[in-house]
C-alpha cells in the first residue's frame, strides 16, 4: 500500500455526478467563506493552510473505511484532534448521501412490495371481472394497473440515483479522508516542530539547573565548613546568640 501525499488528485478515478447530497462541494476548502483556511496560531504566527494530500485509491477498501462518519476509528481520532469547519463540512456531505441512500433503498423496498401486492390483487379480481357485475372489478384492475405502470417507471430511477450514491459516497469518503489526513497531520508536524522547542528550552533549563545545583553543593559545603570552624572557637552558646543577633 502506497500513499502518494501530493500527489494530483486526477490519480484518483473521476469524481461522481455531485447530486442532492452536494458532493463536489469544496470539503477541502479551509471553512466557511470570510474564514481563513488553517487560522490556528502556531508558535506566534498564524498558522499555513494544511497541504492538499492524495492518498492511495486502494486505502478505503484495503482498510475497510467505506463510511467514515460510521467507524469508531474516525470518531477515536477526533477525540485527540480538532475536527475543523473543513472536515466538518465533509461528514455532512457524507451523511447526506448515506441518508438519501436510505431513504431512496427503503422506498425502493416499499415499491417493490408494493408491486407484488397490486399483482397479487389482480389476479384475485380477475375472478370477478368477467362475470355479471364485474364492472368495479374491471375498474379496480385499472387502477392497480396504473399503479404498477407508476411504479415500473419509478424503479428505474431509484436504481440509477442509487448507482450515483455509491459513486458519491466512494468519493466523499476518499475526500473526507484526505481533508482530515491533511489537517490532522499538519497539526502532528507542527507538534513535532514545538516539541523540538521545548526540547531545546528544557535541555537549556537542565544545564543551568545542573550548573546551579552544582553551585549550591560547593555553598552549602563551604558554609557548613566556616560554621563547624567558628563553633569550634566560640561554642554553641555564643553561636547561638550570633543566630539571634543576625536573625533579628
Amino acid at each position: 500500500m502506497t500513499n502518494a501525499f501530493g500527489a494530483s488528485h486526477a490519480a484518483h478515478a473521476p469524481r461522481g455526478s455531485a447530486g442532492s447530497c452536494g458532493l463536489g462541494a469544496s470539503a477541502a476548502s479551509g471553512g466557511s467563506a470570510g474564514r481563513p483556511a488553517g487560522g490556528r496560531l502556531f508558535g506566534g504566527r498564524r498558522r499555513p493552510p494544511p497541504k492538499r494530500v492524495a492518498l492511495d485509491g486502494n486505502l478505503i477498501r484495503e482498510n475497510r473505511l467505506s463510511v467514515l462518519t460510521l467507524d469508531e476509528r474516525w470518531n477515536s481520532l477526533f477525540r485527540c484532534a480538532e475536527k475543523t469547519p473543513a472536515i466538518a463540512r465533509g461528514e455532512e456531505i457524507l451523511n447526506g448521501c448515506i441518508k438519501e441512500q436510505a431513504r431512496l433503498t427503503a422506498e425502493l423496498g416499499e415499491c417493490r412490495t408494493r408491486k407484488k401486492l397490486l399483482l397479487g390483487r389482480i389476479v384475485e379480481l380477475t375472478r370477478h371481472a368477467f362475470n355479471r357485475g364485474g364492472e368495479s372489478a374491471k375498474r379496480e384492475i385499472s387502477e392497480c394497473e396504473a399503479q404498477i405502470r407508476a411504479i415500473k417507471a419509478r424503479e428505474p430511477e431509484i436504481d440509477e440515483r442509487l448507482s450515483m450514491l455509491r459513486n458519491d459516497i466512494k468519493n466523499a469518503n476518499m475526500e473526507l479522508l484526505e481533508t482530515a489526513a491533511g489537517h490532522v497531520y499538519q497539526d502532528i508536524f507542527d507538534s513535532r516542530r514545538q516539541l523540538d522547542l521545548l526540547d531545546g528550552e528544557i535541555a537549556g533549563l537542565s544545564e543551568r539547573l545542573g550548573a546551579r545545583t552544582a553551585e549550591r553543593e560547593v555553598l552549602a559545603k563551604s558554609s557548613a565548613e566556616a560554621y563547624a570552624g567558628l563553633l569550634d572557637l566560640l561554642g554553641a552558646e555564643q553561636m547561638d546568640e550570633l543566630e539571634k543577633y543576625f536573625s533579628g
